[in-house]
């Protein structure tokens, strides 16, 4: 089943992802008896990052996603949010300069049963999110056409099985003229910590080879990251 998103990224300090979080459980709370419902997600959760000496520095204090069944009500987000805590918009004092989001549809490419069951019984997960801009020789369209051709690789290697991790999603921007945050956002979960570093290190190895290899070309070399974080929802099960 397609689904749209709302990635955004929370510059600042790291204590800022705990405002954040607890700011959303406060609006969640009470979004059941507030109008309007254009624009609400069907599911929120917030990811923080692991600060750990073997894995790369997050770039970010947190990100939220939420999930809509079309890509009008993941537009109409904004507007919702203004209704029903305008703190939690971009431009807020929550939200340092260096915050952006992405509206995107969700690709789900490897793993679809887990991730049902991962939202049905809820709780923390690990996971890694990459995210950067296109080559800028390519439109958005010719990006992710190539982006989905891709699957599975890094540079010229196949990503082995210890490392692909339990599922694995692509969010692809919806068109918009001045362009969004970001080109591309994916997501990869793991249960274990051990297995999320695993894939970092495999990474973290192959980086600067795979950036300079014509398999990868499509990204931009100076303007794509990675990050490790724990994901958590904010929305129980049904909401």
């Amino acid at each position: 089943m397609t689904a749209y998103k709302v990635v955004r990224f929370l510059d600042g300090e790291p204590s800022q992802a705990e405002a954040l979080r607890a700011r959303w459980t406060r609006v969640l709370a009470a979004a059941a008896e507030r109008a309007p419902t254009t624009g609400r997600p069907r599911r929120v959760a917030l990811a923080v990052p692991l600060e750990l000496p073997d894995l790369s520095p997050p770039r970010f204090a947190a990100i939220d996603l939420q999930w809509f069944a079309d890509a009008r009500g993941a537009r109409a987000n904004e507007v919702w949010l203004e209704a029903i805590d305008p703190d939690l918009c971009l431009g807020s004092s929550l939200f340092a300069a260096g915050s952006g989001q992405v509206v995107a549809e969700e690709v789900v490419r490897r793993g679809s049963e887990y991730l049902d069951t991962r939202w049905e019984v809820g709780g923390d997960r690990y996971k890694m999110m990459s995210f950067g801009r296109r080559d800028p020789r390519l439109t958005l369209q010719e990006f992710s056409t190539r982006w989905r051709d891709e699957a599975g690789r890094f540079g010229t290697e196949e990503i082995p099985a210890e490392v692909r991790g339990l599922a694995y999603v692509q969010n692809h921007p919806v068109p918009l003229d001045d362009g969004w945050f970001h080109d591309a956002v994916n997501e990869v979960w793991f249960e274990r910590l051990d297995d999320l570093r695993r894939r970092g290190a495999w990474f973290a190895a192959r980086q600067e080879a795979a950036l300079r290899s014509g398999a990868a070309s499509f990204m931009s070399p100076t303007e794509t990251w990675s990050m490790f974080v724990r994901e958590s929802p904010l929305t129980p099960p049904g909401w």
